[in-house]
């Protein structure tokens, strides 16, 4: 009963606000023209993972490679933190998926994947570590994400593989709702706090659904 009547109750107390005091929701913009184009790729599970996964889910997702010298470490530990926020936040109820794509498949096989996951500590089976075809996986980052994506082959041994700092945040519906740093630990507070503006978006839209199919009975 208590879950049936909170979200009503929620939404009467913001609708109350809008009305008494002009109080809205700001809504985050929308940085892609499209939702996130279909693919597969394999998990470091060792499944294969499809896109429609992603439906009816916030989603953060970004880009590395696991012998990376560089601001990998650095972005795995504020993924990390974004993992356990979503897994442990009595505010947050909206189902989520964090996904790490490698730019780099060759070496970053599913094993590698996997061991990856296990060193780091990842805490649940809602963080895929995903690799496949460099082609596919390059195509993704550059052409939906807009994350650079560039293997440079033997020529820079120091930094072989280009890639973003950037964590991205994409709606239920699979748009990008935001870019942050993920070198940055106030930018992911910000990345949480988003996700968090988008969960209540949500709730406050099933009560107003539920009120309305409740009034048509």
């Amino acid at each position: 009963l208590i879950a049936l009547v909170m979200p009503l109750v929620f939404y009467e107390y913001f609708e109350w606000k809008k009305h008494k005091a002009g109080f809205k929701i700001q809504e985050l913009p929308y940085l892609s023209q499209t939702a996130i184009p279909e693919f597969s790729f394999k998990a470091h599970d060792g499944s294969t993972f499809y896109s429609d996964s992603l439906k009816g889910k916030v989603v953060v997702a970004d880009y590395f490679f696991t012998t990376c010298p560089g601001i990998c470490k650095q972005m795995t530990g504020q993924m990390k933190r974004v993992e356990h926020y979503f897994n442990t936040s009595e505010k947050f109820k909206s189902d989520w998926l964090l996904l790490s794509f490698t730019v780099d498949p060759e070496m970053d096989t599913v094993e590698t994947l996997a061991a990856y996951a296990a060193a780091k500590g990842v805490e649940t089976n809602k963080w895929q570590f995903l690799t496949g075809k460099k082609d596919s996986l390059y195509k993704l980052a550059i052409h939906f994400f807009k994350l650079p994506a560039i293997d440079m082959g033997t020529d820079s041994l120091s930094e072989p593989f280009v890639h973003s700092e950037r964590l991205v945040l994409l709606d239920k519906s699979g748009f990008i709702r935001g870019y942050y740093d993920g070198t940055d630990t106030f930018s992911v507070n910000q990345l949480m706090n988003d996700a968090l503006l988008l969960d209540i978006q949500y709730t406050l839209k099933e009560a107003k659904e539920e009120k309305q199919n409740k009034h048509k009975l």
